[in-house]
């Protein structure tokens, strides 16, 4: 009995399958067209990243440019395009004074995603070599020619860029575990220079809007825990830093001149460094602070920053055991300055002061500490 009922609907069973086998079948097509599809746009990127590398040692080594390496090699589809150059050596041409910029390592490794190349993630070896020259941290302008290199030694590096169009790098970060760094004449088995248990900075660039001196064209921040200095350096608080954090805001546009030149033109139109946050502890010194930061007419730092400080009064001591300032100086801030400051719940002392300087003069309140070095830029 059920047979004549059922009868009627097995062409229309029928035909659902056939239209069902058939997609099916089609959609298996359409799968296996962009799978390939898919599969040789990754190939092509592969080799496309292969050649845009080769392209850009070419073009840098044009322009007194040392660029060297062995291989390179792009593997994790199909996911990632994840890049390694083996062998990588950088180097800058000689300025003047016969300083230069490197960079070597074993290794450098990019990952991007297939399907986007606004972010780009890098890895850094364990150890890795950094040359620089010698007189870019002469800010007292005494001449100090020729290059020195570093070995940095981590448990981690790694970060990445952030592109926008046509591949231009708007966004960087940095992320440094457990580093250490090594004078190239004592070798990766020698005395640290340096250790810090980590290590971070961030930048952030932007167009400049107008005016352009009340807009923002780089913002960094950094962070930088565990810092330990050799003790030779014989530190008026010692030679571990606790953490020294801070994050700024350049307002006005650097252009491209020569240092000096463009220092002074962002000057004279206003530029200033926003000090948007600082935090330094050291020893017994504990500092946070906000402010602003410019250049004076004899191309000085001046500002003031408002701070809120604690350890100041075994700061200061130290400070006068050392000889930087005078004892007398000690004894006056630390009675004047104890008075201005409140104690906190926790016992301690906190002075809430603007720190300030001017004329190469560093203040706290009316307090004048010491006499600033001169910077002379080039």
């Amino acid at each position: 009995m059920a047979i004549p009922v059922i009868s009627p609907l097995i062409p229309h069973i029928v035909n659902f399958m056939k239209r069902l086998t058939s997609l099916v079948f089609g959609l298996v097509i359409a799968a296996a067209v962009l799978s390939a599809g898919y599969s040789a746009y990754w190939y092509v990127s592969a080799e496309q990243i292969r050649g845009g590398i080769a392209g850009w040692a070419d073009d840098v080594r044009g322009h007194d440019t040392v660029v060297e390496y062995q291989d390179v090699r792009v593997s994790g589809f199909p996911f990632w395009l994840n890049v390694m150059v083996d062998g990588l050596r950088v180097e800058t041409g000689e300025d003047a004074d016969g300083g230069y910029w490197g960079w070597s390592g074993s290794w450098i490794g990019f990952d991007i995603r297939p399907w986007s190349f606004s972010e780009i993630k890098f890895r850094l070896p364990g150890t890795y070599q950094v040359t620089y020259p010698v007189g870019i941290f002469r800010p007292d302008g005494k001449e100090k020619a020729g290059a020195r290199s570093l070995f940095a030694i981590s448990s981690k590096a790694e970060g990445y860029i952030g592109l926008k169009d046509g591949f231009q790098p708007w966004a960087a970060y940095v992320d440094i575990g457990s580093l250490e760094i090594l004078a190239e004449d004592i070798g990766p088995a020698g005395d640290n220079l340096l250790e810090a248990e980590s290590a971070r900075i961030s930048i952030r660039t932007y167009s400049p809007g107008e005016p352009a001196h009340l807009n923002s064209t780089l913002d960094v921040a950094f962070s930088l825990e565990g810092l330990v200095l050799p003790e030779d350096e014989d530190l008026p608080l010692g030679s571990r830093f606790d953490l020294i954090q801070g994050e700024a805001a350049l307002m006005g546009a650097l252009g491209p001149a020569p240092a000096a030149a463009a220092v002074q033109d962002w000057r004279d139109e206003g530029g200033t460094l926003e000090v948007l946050r600082l935090n330094l502890r050291w020893g017994d010194l504990d500092v946070e602070g906000k402010g602003t930061l410019a250049l004076d007419g004899e191309m000085q730092p001046m500002g003031a920053l408002t701070t809120s400080i604690r350890g100041f009064k075994p700061a200061l001591e130290a400070l006068a055991e050392k000889g930087i300032i005078k004892a007398s100086q000690a004894t006056t801030a630390k009675v004047i300055l104890g008075l201005l400051a409140k104690r906190g719940t926790d016992g301690r002392k906190t002075l809430s002061a603007p720190l300030t300087v001017q004329e190469r003069k560093l203040n706290i309140g009316p307090i004048h500490l010491l006499d600033l070095p001169p910077i002379t830029w080039k």
